[in-house]
């Protein structure tokens, strides 16, 4: 019966995907994986999925992505059905694009930040969420990007049964990107709040989301009770050629004292990121960095738990860090490089080091009754490390006169916790066929 049942949900995903080609002009895209990814959590990953390009009117059109999905981490009332499977929606936006607009409106994946696998704001991979990304070239000097990410979408207070569960999550970020030749530079502006998504004050004013949360809650005349969590940052990419090089940084809290008024110190909260590509003929070489201090991205109250997360600790079963950072994927306290090696012809390797200190996003200061002033990296020391090596094929194709892709790698993970050594072997497939 749940062979059955499996077999309906794909040849459901199947007559979608024939409806949609026979009754709009679309682009179509099937994907399957397979990943067995041990460093984070037992469960394997499988997914099967499709995704639909559908025009509406002659500057607007409409993106869906859906399939069904084996993650370890959440189950439906179809479980039995779909052997072990949910049901997914991985997008679900409206469009347009031009030469000097884009916009998207609803269910999205958002990257924001320099790095490729260390994006300091927020990574793709960390999953789709609601809301309106914008990117404005009125020159080829000047780039504005603004995003208005929903987190957790709750406009009617909480969402289930569970209490503080479902409070409502919102990120507003703001990019201002400058270009001369090779050289860009520019700033970021972000804000993070919970107990509302939209916010009239944030989205409409034009000053700086720190200067709008200081003017409501501590200059203006109402005094108003918040306490939402502004960052800001700054980058540089310089890219001559065949070669790039880029910089990132975030900026949480800044320790002004330790310049202005040594003896009475705050605190430093910060992640940066850096790294170089280097291409020669048919080899890319790529080197990636990412450091963070400790209590970044974390909560400073107990009561306010706005750590820079997807879900909370109390709220999400079996809570990995890794699954739940917004920016940084291995939050605070931590750092890591990657190097990696590519041919044209798609065969590549990569080697990955890990670093990690106490890492508690969700108690304020590690459990301490306040910080340890300034600027503290591995505070506690360093409680474990991670050395993965992995080597794949990915490569794009044509067949039946279709674009393809497949993507595999196997590798292994060598994970040390308090000196004893644990080895993780990892194995991935990706296929994709896109029709167009």
């Amino acid at each position: 019966m749940k062979r059955n049942n499996l077999r309906k949900c794909f040849f459901f995903l199947i007559l979608l995907s024939l409806f949609s080609i026979s009754i709009f002009s679309i682009n179509l895209k099937f994907e399957a994986g397979y990943l067995n990814n041990q460093i984070h959590r037992d469960n394997y990953f499988d997914a099967i999925g499709i995704e639909l390009d559908i025009p509406l009117f002659s500057m607007i059109r409409y993106h869906l992505g859906c399939g069904f999905i084996h993650d370890g981490q959440r189950l439906s009332g179809w479980e039995d059905e779909l052997i072990g499977h949910r049901w997914y929606n991985s997008s679900g936006y409206f469009y347009h694009e031009s030469d000097k607009l884009s916009i998207k409106l609803g269910l999205q994946n958002f990257s924001i930040g320099l790095g490729d696998k260390y994006p300091l704001f927020f990574r793709e991979e960390i999953g789709s969420f609601n809301g309106l990304s914008l990117e404005w070239s009125p020159t080829d000097y000047f780039t504005l990007r603004n995003s208005l990410i929903l987190v957790r979408f709750a406009p009617y207070g909480v969402v289930g049964a569970e209490g503080n569960a479902g409070f409502s999550k919102s990120l507003y970020h703001r990019s201002y990107t400058f270009k001369h030749n090779e050289l860009k530079f520019g700033f970021h502006d972000s804000i993070f709040f919970i107990d509302r998504n939209f916010d009239p004050w944030y989205v409409f004013s034009l000053l700086p989301y720190t200067a709008v949360q200081e003017i409501r809650h501590m200059s203006g005349p109402e005094k108003e009770q918040i306490n939402d969590n502004a960052m800001i940052g700054a980058f540089i990419s310089y890219e001559p050629g065949k070669i790039r090089l880029y910089t990132d940084l975030l900026i949480d809290d800044i320790n002004a004292n330790a310049i202005f008024d040594p003896s009475n110190q705050t605190v430093t909260k910060l992640a940066a990121n850096a790294g170089a590509d280097y291409h020669i003929d048919s080899l890319t070489l790529s080197l990636e960095g990412a450091i963070s201090t400790a209590y970044v991205f974390a909560r400073t109250h107990s009561s306010l738990p706005y750590e820079y997360s997807k879900g909370e600790k109390e709220n999400v079963k079996n809570y990995i860090i890794e699954e739940n950072m917004l920016g940084y994927k291995y939050g605070e306290n931590s750092s890591s490089f990657i190097f990696e090696l590519e041919h044209t012809f798609g065969f590549y390797g990569s080697y990955e080091n890990v670093l990690i200190g106490t890492r508690e996003p969700w108690n304020p200061w590690h459990g301490e009754s306040t910080y340890e002033q300034g600027m503290n990296f591995f505070l506690g020391g360093v409680s474990e490390t991670r050395n993965i090596l992995k080597v794949g094929f990915r490569k794009d194709f044509t067949l039946f006169s279709e674009l393809s892709k497949i993507d595999t790698f196997f590798g292994i993970c060598i994970k040390n916790i308090n000196n004893e050594n644990t080895y993780l072997p990892l194995l991935g497939i990706l296929i994709s066929l896109d029709w167009r």
